[in-house]
């Protein structure tokens, strides 16, 4: 697992180094965790060589998405063990804080002005996939979830 807060980005260099090593261990997967945002729901925001992935899968997970599940099991789903409530309650916590680094959003992507642009042109066509874009909204959901009483609201979804 390689997990990275603020501003830091994953390398390619150093997840393939650790595909390696997770190949070599006989492990199944490499896990990052960071506040990049993937360019489509269940891709890797780090380009790596295809070849490495052929043993070991890699998956990503953002900050905010850690964040989202956790509020949404805790207020939500809810947790019967106190002593478990109240851990979770406290990563929460952590993450919402400012310092901790997990919730840092400065960037829309690469493709975000091309998008931006082609929308004022009103030169916007369809396409399959509208990239890191499309994240925001989603963010926005998980990070109102506190404000809410609707679960549906979370998710997207009208009640």
């Amino acid at each position: 697992m390689e997990v990275k807060t603020g501003g830091g980005e994953l390398q390619p260099e150093q997840l393939e180094r650790y595909l390696d090593i997770a190949r070599d261990n006989g492990f199944d997967a490499l896990i990052t965790i960071s506040n990049e945002i993937p360019p489509v729901p269940g891709q890797h925001p780090t380009p790596i060589d295809k070849r490495r992935l052929r043993k070991i899968a890699l998956h990503h997970v953002p900050w905010s998405e850690v964040l989202t599940m956790a509020v949404m099991q805790k207020e939500y789903r809810g947790i019967a063990d106190p002593d478990q409530a109240w851990v979770l309650g406290e990563l929460i916590r952590h993450l919402e804080h400012p310092r901790s680094g997990a919730l840092e959003f400065s960037d829309m992507g690469p493709s975000w002005v091309p998008l931006r642009d082609a929308v004022s042109a009103g030169t916007l066509r369809h396409r399959r996939s509208a990239g890191r874009q499309d994240y925001l909204p989603r963010r926005c959901r998980g990070a109102s979830s506190r404000t809410s009483d609707d679960p549906g609201q979370l998710a997207g979804t009208s009640a």
